[in-house]
């Protein structure tokens, strides 16, 4: 019906015993005569009992004695109705009625094996009907009313003529708008309705699309449908509700679905939904159908939309999900049901719906909901229902410690993955918006959930071999990326909530070793991981110097570090490079502080700058004036070690290129580069490189 997740819960069974029983529609008023008695008396026991044990009659029951069910006004002779039906008698042949519900019948069980005479025979009852139901005679209509209705609620033979077929379903339908203004057809009416609800079951349901389509939105079968919606009663309203779920319950027909939500897509339409649902808060299993109904009407529509929450219908299914006192087994159906409809209405460009359901407190009673543990279906809905609306406007200064606490419990649980990107999603948009949501947070134990895991999603992403895949690998990324933006707004503003984060990363050794491992893997997780990572790493080694003499003990680190500063580096050339630039900047300013710390480790990172990733080479290529002072700055600095000024005090290119920046029109990069040349004693006389000229540098 829908793209949210696709729903675990069938289409009721389709069948009439499913239906309330609202009496025996074949009922008369009338007592039969004397030498009907025991006709009447075996039809009702028997006729249409699959089980009964008795042998096949040798010709079909008489339609008379078929008839002498019903009531016949003294004015009717039985001759004349007989005369009238003598076609419609074949219809009750026991080969298709008392076949049992379930097992399959001569005519359904192997179509091949299908007699063609006998094919033949009943598509020419179909003729039969046909005539019988379009009669001027009112006793023969409703006889064959009785009959039609009966025979395709048992008969499963798909065989049937479909143009045959659809004239028929047309018969029915001018009838129905024939009967529908008058109360007292009220019986005909139901009737009626309930032979087209017998054409939505699975046998018939293909015959009743094709028609759809055929006639468009303003057809008559589309449009009597929705009539019979917004004008009758309960009982029959029922019966038409099951019929237009149905019909929108497919989305490999696209085509009737559209046609069935084109002519219902109206106010009057909506508006008798909306009655319907607020009357059956306490029918759950009737509830279901009209808010699945509802819920496919909106779907994409934001004037239905706004046209359902103008009429109060955000509140009335929220108002589905309040706590029953008794666990009827449809409840969770129903309230399945009603996530999906809230899903729908909130899934828009437009804030104003998710506004609008934070306002109706929907926050707080769908969190009611995974605090009553139902199903894993329940709790996911409700998870992508919160991540929908988590950047909502008047979500920023509430407390919501108990949706956060039942987000993070529902996390701990290892919950699915569709779960679990719907909740990262929810804690890392507030954590950057909701300052209360943000001191929660991190003192209530979201850290170490969220770096177990980006530990998990590590491994996802690692691993090529199956049953990892690619699917899988993409919600790892997706993971992977909500929990790092959740850790960098956890850690981001100087208040108590940033130092109660940085305590819980950079204290515990196990969070310490997450975000170093996460650092050596940053090129999986592109640029913009790329960046969140190097700002925590950054963070953390500003907050508690200390972490710097741990970080020697991960040799993959300055090579990381160099590694991004190289691949973003060459991009800084180009426009609007905003992002790969502050990755070349942070990666220097943590290189800088694991330089200056310990001394040990600086001869390591000068050997790797050295031998694998040459700044001077790096700088020859890049013209970008910001880009070129970070690396000369560098290199400043590694010119403390004696060593690195003798090795490339002889390299001519290296020198030469130096003395290109200390002539640049650039008052920053000319500085720095005069600075280099006086450590590398060449304050004069330096034979330049004549064949490289400045210019082509675009410096």
């Amino acid at each position: 019906m829908d793209q949210c997740p696709s729903s675990p819960y069938p289409n009721s069974p389709r069948s009439v015993s499913r239906l309330p029983q609202y009496g025996n529609p074949s009922a008369s008023n009338h007592h039969p005569s004397n030498r009907n008695m025991h006709t009447q008396l075996w039809m009702q026991n028997h006729y249409f009992d699959g089980n009964y044990p008795s042998p096949s009659p040798s010709v079909a029951p008489s339609v008379m004695s078929n008839l002498s069910c019903l009531s016949i006004p003294d004015d009717v002779s039985m001759l004349s109705v007989n005369t009238q039906m003598s076609g419609v008698s074949q219809f009750i042949d026991r080969r298709f009625i008392h076949t049992p519900n379930g097992q399959p019948s001569s005519a359904s069980s192997c179509v091949e094996n299908v007699d063609p005479n006998e094919k033949n025979e009943v598509n020419c009852q179909l003729d039969e009907m046909l005539n019988a139901i379009s009669d001027a005679e009112m006793q023969v209509r409703d006889k064959a009313i009785n009959v039609i209705r009966m025979y395709f609620q048992r008969y499963n033979n798909r065989n049937l003529n479909r143009t045959k077929l659809k004239k028929l379903i047309d018969a029915i339908v001018r009838l129905i708008n024939e009967f529908l203004p008058d109360v007292q057809k009220y019986r005909q009416l139901r009737e009626l309705v309930e032979c087209l609800y017998n054409f939505s079951t699975p046998t018939w349901i293909d015959v009743l699309r094709e028609l759809l389509i055929e006639q468009g939105e303003h057809g008559p079968l589309s449009s009597t449908l929705c009539r019979l919606f917004e004008q009758s009663e309960e009982r029959i309203n029922l019966l038409v509700i099951h019929i237009i779920r149905t019909l929108l319950s497919d989305t490999r027909y696209m085509a009737s679905v559209n046609v069935v939500k084109r002519t219902a897509r109206q106010n009057a339409f909506l508006s008798k939904l909306l009655e319907r649902i607020r009357n059956l808060l306490n029918n759950f299993e009737h509830a279901i159908f009209y808010v699945d109904v509802l819920r496919v009407l909106i779907k994409g529509s934001n004037a239905h939309k706004q046209f359902v929450i103008e009429n109060d219908g955000m509140r009335l299914l929220l108002k589905h999900m309040t706590p029953r006192p008794n666990q009827h087994p449809a409840i969770e159906k129903l309230k399945y049901s009603v996530l999906r409809a809230i899903y729908s209405l909130i899934s828009s460009e437009k804030r104003r719906f998710s506004e609008h359901f934070v306002e109706c407190e929907g926050i707080d009673i769908l969190a009611r909901e995974l605090s009553s543990r139902y199903s894993a279906n329940i709790i996911r809905l409700t998870l992508e229902i919160f991540c929908c609306v988590s950047d909502a406007e008047k979500l920023k200064s509430r407390k919501l410690d108990d949706p956060l606490k039942m987000v993070l419990l529902e996390l701990g649980r290892k919950v699915d993955s569709v779960s679990t990107k719907a909740a990262t999603g929810f804690i890392c948009n507030l954590a950057g918006s909701n300052l209360h949501a943000k001191e929660f947070l991190t003192n209530d134990g979201a850290i170490p959930i969220l770096l177990d895991l980006i530990k998990q999603c590590l491994t996802a992403l690692h691993c090529t071999q199956p049953p990892t895949t690619a699917e899988k690998r993409a919600d790892a990324s997706e993971i992977l990326e909500n929990c790092l933006i959740a850790l960098v707004n956890l850690s981001s503003q100087s208040n108590s909530a940033r130092a109660s984060a940085f305590k819980t990363l950079a204290m515990q050794p196990l969070n310490r070793e997450t975000l170093f491992m996460i650092a050596g893997i940053s090129q999986y997780g592109g640029k913009d991981n790329q960046r969140r990572i190097l700002t925590l790493l950054q963070r953390m080694c500003s907050f508690d110097m200390k972490l710097l003499d741990e970080m020697k003990c991960y040799d993959d680190l300055p090579k990381c570090l160099f590694h991004c500063i190289w691949s973003n580096a060459l991009m800084c050339n180009e426009e609007k490079t905003q992002r790969e630039r502050e990755i070349v900047e942070k990666s220097f300013n943590i290189l800088t502080m694991l330089l200056t710390r310990n001394a040990s480790y600086a001869e390591y990172i000068i050997s790797i700058a050295k031998k694998d990733y040459n700044l001077f080479s790096l700088l020859n290529v890049v013209n970008h004036v910001e880009t070129c002072i970070l690396i000369l700055s560098f290199i400043d600095l590694m010119c403390k070690d004696e060593r690195f000024r003798l090795y490339y005090g002889a390299d001519a290119e290296a020198l030469n290129i130096i003395e290109r920046c200390s002539r640049s029109t650039a008052s920053g990069l000319e500085a720095i580069g005069v600075s280099l040349l006086k450590k590398f004693r060449l304050e004069s006389d330096v034979r330049l490189c004549t064949h490289i000229s400045w210019s082509s540098y675009g410096i």
